[in-house]
C-alpha cells in the first residue's frame, strides 16, 4: 500500500487579547444594523474625534490603538499605543496592548519586550502574564508558557483564559489529566469556550477514550455551528478503531465520511475537508471517488502537496501508473522533504520495472525517514534484483532492527542468505518468517528445510 497524508487532531487556536479601558460614555440607541465594516469604521471615527479633542490623554490613545488594531490597521495601533506610553509610562494596559499587537504583526521579540516590561511596571497583572505564556506557547517554549499561566492564574483565579490557556500547554506536553482539569476549571468559569471542549477531546482521544472525546467535539459544535476544528477531530475520531489503529479493523469510516460531507454542505470551499474526504475514500477502497475528491482539492489549491501525493496513489490504485507518475511528481517538487511521496514515487517506478529510478526514490525516502521500514524493504528487494546483494542485506538488516516483525525483510533475507551460501543466517530469518506467517514457494521453502540440519540427539 502506498502512504497517505493526514490531518492530526488540531488544538485550538491561539489567540492574543487586547486589554479593556473605560471608553466614552454614550446615550442609549437601538441595536445597529450597520455592517461589521461600517461599525469598524465608525469607531476608529469616533475615538480619531476624541483624540483630537484630546492628544494627551493616554487612555482615549488606547482606546483609538484598539479601534485601529481591530479594523486591520496594526502600524497605527502600534503608533498610538506608544503615544500612550510615552503620555504615561505607568499604564500597564498600554504596554500589553503594544505587546498584543507586535506579536499580531509577527515580531514576537518586540512583543515579549512589551510584555516583560508591563510586568515591570505591574508584576501583578494577570493579563500580561496570560499574553506572555500565550508567546512562549507559540515559540514552543512551554515551560515558559507553563510559568506565566499559572501566575496569571494565581492571581486572577477565576480568569478562564488562564486555565484554558494552561490546559493547552499542558495537552501540549502531553500531559492529558492536567489538560483536562485545566479545561473543566476553564469551562466552569465560562461554559462557551468551545476550544475548551475541542481540547478535552484531544486529551480523551490521547488516553483511548474515544466516546469521551467524541462527545467533547460534540460539546464543542453545538457551542460553536461552525468551528471547523471541532468537526475534524470528531471525524479523526471515527477513523480510529477501538485499539488505536487508525483505518484499522472497527473504525467508523462511514460517519467520518458523513461528518466531511457535513462541513462540506456548509462550507463547500473548505480545501481541508475535500482533501480529508478524499484521503478517506481512498483508505476505503473508493479510489475513483477518492480521486474525484483530491481533483477538486488540487484544482482549487495546486500548492497542496498531500493532496498531489494522495491523488497519485488513488492514480496508482487505479492502474493508471503514469498519471500517477505525474501527480507525486508534483507533490515533490512542491515538497522536497515528503519521505512518503518518494517512497510512494519508488512503487510506481517498480510497477514499470523502471528499477534504478525506484531505487533512486527509495533510497531517498529512507535518507529523509530512516524510519520508513517498508521503503527499506523494497529498496532491498531492488537492490537483489540489480545484483547488488551486499547492498539488498545491508537494508534488509536495517529493515528487521527498526521492525523485528517485518516479515517480508525476514523473507528476502532467508532468500538472499541462502542464494549467497550464508545458510546458518538462511535458516533463522527462514524460521522467523514462518513464525510471522510467511509461507514460502515450494521450492525455495523445501530448499532451505534441506539446509536445516536434524535436531542433536542428547547423549
Amino acid at each position: 500500500m502506498l502512504s497517505r497524508g493526514g490531518l492530526i487532531g488540531s488544538l485550538c487556536r491561539l489567540l492574543f487579547t487586547l486589554v479593556a479601558l473605560i471608553v466614552l460614555a454614550a446615550p442609549a440607541a437601538a441595536q445597529s444594523t450597520q455592517p461589521p465594516e461600517d461599525k469598524l469604521r465608525a469607531t476608529v471615527a469616533k475615538w480619531e474625534r476624541a483624540v483630537e479633542e484630546n492628544p494627551a490623554d493616554a487612555i482615549l490613545r488606547v482606546n483609538l490603538g484598539a479601534a485601529y488594531a481591530a479594523a486591520g490597521r496594526p502600524g497605527k495601533a502600534i503608533g498610538q499605543f506608544k503615544r500612550a506610553i510615552a503620555l504615561n509610562p505607568s499604564m500597564v494596559e498600554a504596554r500589553v496592548n503594544l505587546g498584543v499587537a507586535y506579536a499580531r504583526t509577527g515580531d514576537p521579540d518586540k512583543a515579549i519586550a512589551a510584555f516583560n516590561e508591563a510586568l515591570r511596571t505591574n508584576p501583578s497583572f494577570a493579563p500580561a502574564h496570560a499574553n506572555l505564556a500565550g508567546l512562549y506557547e507559540e515559540q514552543g517554549d512551554l515551560e515558559q508558557a507553563l510559568e506565566h499561566y499559572e501566575k496569571a492564574k494565581a492571581i486572577d483565579p477565576d480568569s478562564p483564559e488562564a486555565h484554558f490557556g494552561l490546559g493547552r500547554a499542558y495537552l501540549k506536553k502531553e500531559q492529558w489529566a492536567e489538560a483536562l482539569a485545566a479545561n473543566r476549571r476553564a469551562l466552569e468559569l465560562d461554559a462557551s469556550l468551545h476550544g475548551a471542549y475541542n481540547n478535552m477531546g484531544l486529551a480523551y482521544r490521547s488516553l483511548g477514550k474515544l466516546d469521551e472525546a467524541r462527545q467533547a467535539y460534540r460539546r464543542a459544535i453545538e457551542i460553536n455551528r461552525d468551528y471547523l476544528d471541532a468537526y475534524y477531530n470528531l471525524a479523526v475520531s471515527y477513523e480510529y478503531n477501538p485499539q488505536g489503529v487508525r483505518y484499522g479493523p472497527g473504525a467508523d469510516l462511514d460517519e467520518a465520511e458523513q461528518i466531511y460531507r457535513r462541513v462540506l454542505a456548509f462550507k463547500p470551499d473548505d480545501i481541508e475537508a475535500r482533501y480529508n474526504l478524499g484521503a478517506l475514500l481512498g483508505e476505503g477502497g473508493r479510489y475513483k471517488a477518492s480521486a474525484a475528491a483530491l481533483e477538486n482539492v488540487v484544482v482549487r489549491a495546486d500548492d497542496h502537496a498531500l493532496a498531489w501525493n494522495d491523488l497519485g496513489v488513488a492514480y496508482f490504485s487505479m492502474g493508471r501508473y503514469k498519471t500517477a507518475i505525474s501527480a507525486i511528481q508534483k507533490s515533490i517538487n512542491l515538497k522536497p522533504d515528503y519521505a512518503e511521496a518518494h517512497a510512494n514515487l519508488g512503487r510506481a517506478y517498480l510497477e514499470q520495472q523502471r528499477l534504478e529510478d525506484a531505487a533512486r526514490e527509495y533510497r531517498t525516502a529512507t535518507l529523509l525517514d530512516p524510519g520508513l521500514v517498508k521503503a527499506r524493504t523494497n529498496l532491498g528487494a531492488i537492490y537483489a534484483s540489480l545484483g547488488r546483494l551486499d547492498d539488498a542485506i545491508g537494508e534488509l538488516e536495517e529493515a528487521v532492527a527498526i521492525n523485528p516483525d517485518h516479515r517480508e525483510a525476514h523473507t528476502n533475507l532467508a532468500i538472499i542468505y541462502h542464494f549467497t551460501k550464508q545458510l546458518d543466517k538462511a535458516r533463522a530469518h527462514f524460521k522467523r518468517a514462518e513464525e510471522l506467517g510467511y509461507r514460502f514457494h515450494q521450492e525455495t521453502g523445501e530448499a532451505l528445510k534441506e539446509a536445516t540440519p536434524p535436531p542433536k540427539r542428547r547423549r
